[in-house]
């Protein structure tokens, strides 16, 4: 999905709508952290459990 946004945001820069692409990266910036979250979530979890 994030490579989607990502295209997404570089169409929106090309056309010049700026406005529009702030909207863009900014559901890329909470679609990357929810990632990265669950991420660390599940290697503390892999980590713990390993113990």
């Amino acid at each position: 999905m994030s490579e989607k946004l990502y295209t997404v945001a570089v169409l929106k820069a090309q056309k010049g709508k700026f406005d529009e692409l702030v909207a863009v990266l900014e559901e890329l910036a909470r679609e990357t952290r929810q990632e990265a979250g669950a991420l660390q979530y599940g290697c503390f979890k892999w980590v713990v459990s390993d113990q």
